[in-house]
């Protein structure tokens, strides 16, 4: 399995987003190569690390619909071209509180992200995707043994990362 993030973020989280990245590279490094079905191959999350700013609507920087396609072609920056087979891909929209703390240090950055990540796999439960040859019970797993053996390594320094979710 291929696993990443993209950003969109407020300029000033430039030091917050890299610690996130890094962190969800090594939980990508957990999961390459490890077979949750032949539906999902490929998962891309988008983080949206934006404020909503006064005199802007609300929704306008809004979550999109999670999406299953069965291919997906990626321009690259050499001109070339990548295709990208069974991918989910969602977003996770943080609010102004949860980036105003992500900001102010590299735990409180990787606490959140696991509480968002692990709330966000609902994603995998809508009747679209249990019909997809997925095995939803062992990424959720993977996962929060990935998130337990980092808090182990003093990387994540939260108990709630490691909570039930149904």
């Amino acid at each position: 399995m291929d696993f990443g993030v993209a950003f969109y973020t407020d300029s000033d989280l430039s030091s917050a987003s890299a610690t996130i990245r890094e962190f969800s590279e090594r939980l990508g490094r957990e999961l390459d190569g490890i077979d949750f079905g032949t539906d999902v191959e490929n998962v891309s999350i988008g983080l949206i690390l934006v404020r909503t700013r006064q005199g802007y609507d609300e929704n306008w920087f809004a979550e999109k619909k999670p999406r299953h396609r069965k291919l997906q072609k990626i321009s690259l920056i050499d001109g070339g071209t990548k295709e990208l087979r069974n991918i989910f891909s969602y977003y996770i929209k943080f609010t102004n509180e949860e980036i105003d703390a992500i900001s102010t240090s590299a735990s409180k950055a990787i606490e959140i992200f696991c509480i968002r990540l692990t709330d966000s796999l609902t994603n995998f439960e809508t009747p679209s995707m249990k019909k997809r040859n997925f095995d939803l019970k062992k990424f959720r797993e993977t996962i929060l043994e990935f998130i337990r053996t980092e808090q182990n390594k003093s990387v994540v320094t939260t108990p709630d990362a490691t909570r039930p979710t149904s």
